[in-house]
């Protein structure tokens, strides 16, 4: 029993420190969603809703019966009279002050699909509103990209600059031996260990663009500090049939849509609109009979018809301006089309490039390590100097530096085929 619960308290051990290790790596997806969650304009994507439903209602609320209260009061130096005066009849006068008191109710019976066009281009128009932030993410990602790649490729030459000061280092001791033992010269030490230090020295500043460049990053993430993470490699699969799912090219497909719904709203404005009203009315003098005394009230109902058939082709040539914009977003749309095409063919090439250039790298590290072994060996025996071997060390360095170079570039070259054809 206490046999197994030591394996059980062994086993959490081993796996919190699998987690910790873990949660130290940074993916470029992590990056990519951070940034995405902390941009406000996400947040606009509810708002765009709640809009629409606004100004839906509004739009709707033309079909409700629409109530009117008036009221107004006045005083007229002159009033309507007869010029004579008849014998045994008194006319009422007009009096000169004026009163009225109104409400009047009106409903919508045919409007010519006006509503109805103005909401489908609202409907439209917020949609369009949506891919805007779209393609706001889609720089987002871009933007993103660009920067942890950049701040991987620090972090590799860190590794390797790194790797090579302890392997120096282990060389450095070797040749101590040997130069206690009189094999080698001072001088062949010292040129070694001042290599060393100028490795340092890079070290020492690559570590600072590391940071500076992790700490942008993390600024930009709203990360509080990422100094104590390491960035993972993604390790993509390149896959050359991408196809491509940019917002932009959705955007000028709605575009067309909203300009489409334009002319509905331009047709409707030729078709008649007709309504049914109800007044009701009191006031002194009525003026449906002036001539009556007193206070009364009144009240009128009837349809009202609306129409303006003819507007000097003032619809037909909006219509006009409608398609040339038509025209110009599709023009737009087939420069956009062959740009992101282009981006393609690139970014295809260039993963073939390094690819390829992998492979060569495989090669020139494996030769120029059997090199540097026969180097140092010829360094032990003193027939070289510590200044040829230590060219022989750069170019090993430089050949792990390229390598990792080239995996980085062609990692990135797969993340911006992916984002920018809108498959990631």
């Amino acid at each position: 029993m206490k046999q197994l619960l030591i394996a059980i308290i062994f086993l959490l051990n081993l796996l919190l420190q699998l987690l910790n290790i873990s949660a130290q790596e940074l993916t470029l997806d992590d990056c990519i969603n951070a940034a995405i969650e902390k941009n406000k304009q996400q947040k606009n994507t509810k708002l765009i809703e709640q809009k629409n439903d606004l100004e839906q209602y509004n739009l709707l609320s033309n079909y409700y019966p629409q109530l009117t209260l008036e009221a107004s009061a006045s005083y007229q130096s002159d009033v309507m009279a007869l010029p004579i005066k008849l014998p045994n009849l008194n006319l009422p006068t007009i009096p000169n002050e004026n009163y009225q008191l109104t409400a009047q109710v009106q409903q919508l019976i045919w409007d010519g699909g006006s509503v109805s066009a103005a909401s489908n281009s609202k409907e439209l128009e917020n949609v369009l509103q949506k891919t805007s932030i779209e393609i706001t993410t889609q720089q987002l990602k871009e933007t993103t990209s660009s920067l942890f790649f950049g701040a991987l490729l620090l972090q590799e030459k860190l590794l390797i600059l790194q790797e090579n000061i302890e392997f120096l280092e282990s060389k450095e001791a070797q040749l101590q031996s040997l130069y206690k033992n009189g094999v080698i010269v001072k001088s062949n030490l010292l040129a070694l260990q001042i290599e060393i230090e100028k490795l340092k020295q890079e070290l020492n500043a690559t570590s600072y663009d590391l940071q500076s460049l992790k700490n942008t990053l993390a600024n930009y993430l709203e990360i509080p500090d990422l100094s104590s993470m390491t960035l993972k490699n993604p390790n993509m699969k390149s896959n050359s049939n991408v196809s491509i799912k940019r917002a932009e090219l959705k955007a000028i497909e709605q575009k067309n849509d909203l300009l489409e719904s334009g002319k509905e709203s331009v047709s409707s404005q030729l078709m008649p609109k007709i309504a049914a009203f109800a007044k009701v009315g009191y006031g002194n003098p009525n003026p449906m009979n002036v001539f009556e005394e007193g206070a009364q009230t009144y009240y009128m109902a009837g349809i009202n018809l609306k129409w303006q058939p003819f507007d000097w082709f003032k619809s037909s040539k909006t219509k006009e301006v409608i398609e040339i914009n038509k025209a110009m977003n599709n023009n737009d749309k087939h420069e956009l089309e062959r740009n992101l095409n282009n981006i393609v063919i690139t970014e295809n090439m260039n993963i073939k490039k390094y690819d390829e250039l992998l492979s060569q790298d495989e090669s020139i590290i494996d030769m120029q390590g059997k090199i540097l072994d026969m180097t140092f060996s010829q360094l032990a025996n003193g027939t070289i100097t510590s200044t040829e071997y230590i060219v022989e060390v750069k170019k090993m360095t430089d050949s792990k530096i390229n390598k990792s170079v080239h995996n980085i570039q062609k990692q990135m070259a797969i993340s911006n085929l992916l984002i920018k054809t809108g498959n990631k």
